[in-house]
């Protein structure tokens, strides 16, 4: 039978065991938290380390498409410090675009810089154009900010047609582009369709066929100069009168980069092929 004085020793004993054991857990814990595994909490670099979640998702989220510009729909002028407004466009694969277009966005046209007052003058239905974008979140909306927007032009020489007084900024011009072929169009099922316009020479080689243009000038973007390089007003312009043009594509018209008048009109040479319709990408 246990003494007073074991059992004093016994409890003395079992006291210091329990001690020792609630000591060591933190002592095990580090050492045990060199296993592996075992630090994802307190790794900064881990994937599931709070700075890593803030802001996940919205990094490297951007793209870029040949598209055919649809609409732009201008904003509120209370709101034009933050937003611009909204370009809806067709690219030639995938679903329809609709882009958030902000005061930071790049548009060039030509040489020239677009200002915010003008985009609606070179966003317009029908114009090919490569447009950029990146995302963001608002709210809880993810939405597609315009980047960037660069468009592709072709060179054509040709002759102008007479002008046309109800439409005093359009000009026509029977043509056909200085190097190569007209460009593809995609079709409204979104395949491509060959550059229009030619057809099959002698041999393997292709005859370019012409065609008549219907082309917008746009004052303090559109740039027409003589042989001498000296300014040319667009109203000087007269039917006949051989041009050099840098163009960009559309549907319904084309816009005028730069043009340069090579002649008066009176070396026309043949007369000009009348089989294809005036209007803008033929």
């Amino acid at each position: 039978m246990l003494t007073w004085t074991m059992r004093k020793h016994a409890f003395v004993l079992l006291a210091a065991a329990i001690c020792l054991g609630l000591s060591s857990g933190p002592v095990l814990a580090q050492f045990g938290g060199m296993g592996k595994g075992s630090d994802r909490g307190s790794d900064p670099k881990s994937p599931t380390s709070p700075g890593d979640r803030k802001g996940s998702g919205t990094q490297g989220d951007s793209g870029s498409s040949k598209a055919t510009i649809v609409k732009f729909d201008a904003a509120k002028e209370e709101e034009k410090d933050e937003h611009l407004g909204t370009l809806t466009a067709r690219p030639d694969e995938g679903k329809s675009l609709r882009l958030d277009v902000r005061p930071d966005v790049q548009v060039q046209f030509g040489a020239k810089t677009v200002a915010a007052e003008d985009l609606h003058r070179v966003l317009v239905p029908g114009i090919r154009a490569t447009l950029e974008w990146r995302s963001d979140k608002v709210g809880q909306r993810k939405v597609k900010i315009l980047s960037r927007v660069s468009f592709e032009s072709v060179v054509i020489e040709g002759q102008l047609g007479p002008p046309d007084q109800s439409k005093p900024d359009l000009m026509k011009i029977r043509g056909k582009p200085t190097t190569g072929d007209w460009p593809e169009q995609p079709s409204r099922t979104g395949a491509k369709k060959p550059g229009t316009g030619a057809r099959s020479g002698s041999g393997s080689e292709k005859t370019v066929r012409a065609k008549t243009l219907r082309v917008r000038y746009l004052e303090n973007l559109s740039t027409i100069t003589d042989d001498a390089n000296q300014n040319v007003e667009f109203v000087s312009l007269q039917a006949d009168q051989r041009v050099q043009v840098d163009i960009i594509f559309g549907k319904q018209y084309c816009l005028l980069v730069n043009a340069k008048v090579t002649s008066t009109g009176d070396d026309s040479g043949k007369e000009p092929d009348k089989s294809a319709d005036a209007r803008g990408a033929g």
